[in-house]
């Protein structure tokens, strides 16, 4: 609806009169609405809840180390080489953890061997495993995996190591590496 005197004028909106008929038992008054038009406005507001469903629908693909903190039980490891998962030894009566401590640190144990003051950095989802300090008895296949995950940038030719990805879903934590193994932990 045209305002009189609105074609001169043409800013962000107009304001409409509306009538509405006689509301019956209510009184016998005509109400008049002012209604106000916002030119372009569809477009504006389809765009922008285009951008909201967009929005929703990106999940968090960024890893913090503040997501990692806490204790994590190896519970599967990927061996790229023969395309087959390896499982903890059913002989086994303790469980392979990794620890994510405070100030980029960790520590755990294998079956065989404890680990202690292990350093680490991440960037976003990229991960490199720094120095840590071991015991060192001989390790069977389910720890040795693991400890190759854990080296994985000292056991690469290359001068700068391809950092492992971490990726986290609900209570799993993957570790994938440029090398032979990958690995997958549960919170404890």
């Amino acid at each position: 609806m045209r305002v009189p005197g609105d074609s001169a004028r043409k800013g962000l909106f107009r304001v409409a009169p509306v009538i509405f008929p006689r509301a019956e038992g209510i009184g016998q008054i005509n109400s008049v609405i002012s209604c106000i038009h916002f030119p372009g406005m569809k477009k504006s507001l389809s765009a922008f809840l285009f951008l909201l469903v967009i929005l929703a629908a990106c999940r968090k693909n960024d890893t913090q180390s503040s997501d990692a903190l806490g204790s994590w039980k190896l519970i599967q490891v990927y061996d790229k080489n023969t395309n087959t998962v390896i499982l903890a030894p059913s002989s086994s009566n303790i469980d392979v953890v990794l620890t994510f401590l405070g100030t980029k640190t960790f520590a755990g144990h294998t079956l065989r061997n404890s680990i202690s003051n292990g350093t680490y950095q991440q960037n976003g989802r990229e991960i490199i495993f720094k120095g840590f300090s071991m015991t060192k008895i001989a390790e069977e296949e389910w720890g040795g995996s693991f400890l190759s995950v854990l080296t994985a940038c000292s056991l690469q030719s290359t001068a700068a190591c391809s950092p492992s990805i971490i990726s986290m879903q609900g209570n799993l934590m993957t570790i994938r590496t440029s090398l032979r193994y990958d690995v997958t932990l549960k919170k404890i």
